[in-house]
């Protein structure tokens, strides 16, 4: 299952850079004293300037993408899937690559309101897929739009604080044939920098589905996701993700709405590599279930975060 780990979520909203700047009234120099190379400056060249500070200022276009690959004991080209008992299974899913461009536009210090287009690029043989499902090489996910703020961040700037609130679309296929309607989700991470060389943060993310009227289903999901990163200089950290999930779905009445069942655990382990300052790649092995060791279920892969503006 391709996933935005909040952490997409995770990790794309952990990259917001807030900027701030001040005006300060100026009385005009004499006609005189203004260079000749300012007074040749024409209009349109003064309004380009203003509009590539607004952007500047204002603009954020960041790139996130997982690819999810084989494991690492059988090359084929689906991805891995577990069974009830932790065993190996094949995957609908073949190996492929998710996308998510995150555009986000400063309201206010520190906060942004963002949209994400999403996207998915599948190789290898797509036979597996439910005929439900979008089953050409690019798939439309559903798109994501919404606020997101680093709303506290402590004196002593051991401590932040993350919030995104927002949307997911219908776009993709399987949605729409779900009948849901709009996928309303709330996202909280909690980050303690130890030291200059630990950080130690905490994802946790509550979606609700909302389906069509007459859709006789109830269903959230609650996610859960604890990590850490040891630093060791300025190209390469370790990074390590613990992942819960767990999910309520059944029809409506028919479970207590509090009730959940287990749907995922996993662990990522891998380096990122920051090849330049807006580039940084990190491969790394999925354990598909982190209940038994079973080289079968770990999985190889690789997230891609690029700053684009």
């Amino acid at each position: 299952m391709i996933k935005l780990t909040a952490l997409a979520l995770l990790l794309c909203s952990t990259a917001a850079l807030a900027q701030s700047t001040s005006t300060t009234l100026k009385v005009p120099a004499p006609a005189a004293s203004i260079p000749a190379s300012a007074a040749n400056t024409s209009a349109g060249d003064l309004s380009k300037s203003k509009l590539r500070r607004t952007l500047d200022e204002h603009l954020q276009v960041r790139y996130f993408s997982e690819f999810l690959g084989p494991s690492v004991t059988k090359w084929d080209d689906n991805q891995v899937d577990v069974s009830k008992n932790g065993n190996y299974v094949k995957n609908s899913e073949p190996i492929g690559i998710f996308h998510q461009f995150s555009l986000r536009w400063k309201v206010m210090d520190d906060t942004r309101v963002f949209v994400e287009p999403r996207f998915t690029t599948h190789f290898g043989s797509r036979s597996d897929i439910p005929s439900t499902d979008d089953q050409g090489n690019l798939r439309t996910e559903d798109f994501r739009a919404g606020l997101m703020s680093n709303y506290w961040t402590s004196d002593s700037k051991e401590w932040s604080t993350t919030v995104r609130v927002g949307n997911r679309f219908p776009m993709s296929r399987a949605s729409m044939n779900a009948d849901i309607t709009a996928q309303p989700e709330a996202l909280h991470i909690t980050s303690w920098q130890i030291n200059k060389d630990v950080n130690v943060s905490l994802w946790n993310q509550i979606r609700y589905y909302w389906y069509e009227p007459g859709v006789d289903k109830e269903r959230w999901r609650l996610y859960t996701g604890p990590s850490v990163t040891y630093t060791f200089n300025d190209t390469y950290s370790l990074f390590v993700m613990y992942e819960h999930e767990n999910q309520h779905n059944a029809a409506e009445g028919k479970r207590a709405y509090l009730h959940s069942t287990n749907i995922l655990q996993d662990l990522y382990a891998g380096v990122n590599i920051n090849l330049n300052p807006s580039l940084t790649v990190y491969p790394f092995i999925r354990a598909a279930q982190v209940s038994t060791f079973d080289d079968e279920t770990l999985q190889v892969g690789a997230w891609i975060m690029g700053s684009i503006f």
